[in-house]
């Protein structure tokens, strides 16, 4: 017996030691990252509050004249309150948890899948369609990188219930049985507020996670399963944030920025095409993997419950890309991350079912990781070149105008080197402005962001 408990511990350890050290290296990538990503854009704009209690003000403000994203739009508001140090750790943990959160929705039985996790994290860095302005760049990582975080959290145990692991479930035996326990009434207050701020988030993702909390409930009827009260609370919770963030009145205001007087039908059709040709550039590999993936999960493992729930997560990706039709202006960037998620998610439930004790199997695994592998090694060192040039750059820029303010000069004319563009999608610079020449210039609101936080008279480049 104990031999055998012996090996058994031993197998354990030599599992995970490799999943432990590939979320090492994964910590240690996106600290570097984080570490050589500077303040861009929108981030002087936001750093106007000078405590947490002016940053709520500000964002009470800023919901009836702008937007409705107010949770996650708080939390970046309160992350330029912190050093920029403290907020590279955070936000790599965050980068962390998601990944380990999408890799917990394969509802794995015991066991380390180490190619599913470097199919997740190879699969976020590929086909993110701006990873830099998401997961890297302080106001877009806040909003969408933590806001996805709150989405799996809440759409996690909804999941764990429909795969019967019930650790936090306490009404699966009996849910028609009255509440009569101070923890059942907790865990209906508790998914309700997590639902509310899930759905306080991003617009399309939003929606796109009460389409997946109503699959849930969908399958628990059709598998006559109980339906705990939890879930019903929950999806309210939900319903309530997506409300508020959709019909904040500042989206109202914003939509007089993207006015359009084409007829309404030209609009949509429009809009459809736009976002149809954004499937095809941008998400066709991870719809091909979805395919290979469910149809081998079909054929040879005939899950019917884990097929139901990946399509769900397909389906609930292409709605949120969608749902983009209907927004005022179009957007192809930021407000895609939720859908490529999803779509993750979607790959991960039948890759996580394939049997790898089968060589033909372990065999065809080996190859498509090796393949993406080599496809994030070599885009990794062209975009960690490039995002070192553009901090190099920003350090170079906030040194000059640190000695120009020390000098007294409040009217500070940059010199055109110390402008630098990003090149490649995984440069947080990338496709956001960033200083412009003179008033004129469109790029220009970044300058007088700056010009107000720091107190100058006035900040230009020079021309060549």
């Amino acid at each position: 017996m104990k031999t055998k408990s012996l090996k058994r511990s031993l197998a354990n350890i030599d599992i995970s030691k490799p999943f432990l050290l590939i979320v090492i290296c994964v910590f240690v990538k996106m600290l570097t990252l984080n570490f050589l990503t500077p303040f861009i854009s929108d981030d002087f704009a936001f750093a106007r509050a000078t405590s947490v209690i002016d940053a709520a003000k500000i964002e009470y403000q800023h919901y009836f004249e702008w937007g409705g994203r107010s949770i996650v739009q708080f939390l970046a508001r309160v992350n330029l309150l912190s050093p920029k140090a403290v907020f590279n750790v955070l936000n790599t943990l965050m980068y962390v948890i998601m990944s380990l959160l999408i890799y917990k929705m394969a509802s794995l039985k015991g066991y380390r899948h180490v190619p599913l996790y470097l199919f997740i994290v190879f699969a976020i860095w590929l086909y993110t369609p701006v990873y830099g302005q998401v997961v890297l760049w302080l106001v877009g990582s806040s909003i969408f990188l933590w806001g996805m975080v709150f989405t799996l959290l809440f759409l996690l145990p909804y999941h764990k219930y429909i795969f019967r692991e019930n650790s936090i479930n306490t009404e699966v035996s009996d849910t028609s049985a009255p509440i009569s326990t101070r923890r059942d009434i907790l865990y209906m207050i508790g998914m309700c507020l997590l639902g509310l701020i899930a759905g306080w988030g991003s617009h399309n993702t939003s929606g796109g996670m009460l389409l997946l909390v109503v699959a849930y409930i969908v399958y628990c009827h059709t598998a006559k399963l109980k339906i705990a009260k939890w879930m019903i609370s929950g999806m309210i919770g939900n319903i309530i944030g997506f409300l508020l963030v959709v019909l904040a009145p500042g989206n109202q205001i914003r939509a007089l920025n993207f006015i359009d007087e084409r007829p309404w039908a030209v609009k949509i059709a429009d809009r459809t095409v736009t976002y149809t040709n954004v499937i095809r550039d941008d998400f066709t590999p991870l719809i091909i993997i979805f395919i290979v993936l469910v149809t081998l999960q079909i054929i040879f493992v005939r899950e019917k419950r884990r097929t139901f729930i990946a399509f769900a997560y397909f389906v609930a990706s292409i709605a949120t890309i969608y749902a983009m039709v209907l927004s005022p202006s179009t957007e192809t960037g930021r407000s895609l991350f939720g859908a490529t998620i999803f779509l993750i998610i979607a790959c991960v439930i039948p890759f996580s079912s394939l049997p790898l004790k089968i060589p033909s199997y372990r065999a065809a695994i080996t190859i498509f990781i090796a393949t993406l592998f080599f496809m994030f090694t070599t885009t990794f060192i062209v975009a960690f070149i490039d995002i070192t040039a553009t901090w190099r750059v920003s350090v170079e820029r906030t040194r000059y105008i640190e000695n120009e303010i020390a000098d007294g000069n409040m009217n500070i004319v940059l010199p055109n080197r110390m402008i630098k563009d990003a090149h490649v999608k995984w440069n947080p610079q990338h496709g956001l402005d960033n200083f412009g020449y003179d008033e004129n210039h469109h790029r220009y609101w970044v300058n007088q962001s700056f010009i107000g936080l720091h107190g100058l008279e006035s900040l230009r480049v020079e021309r060549d």
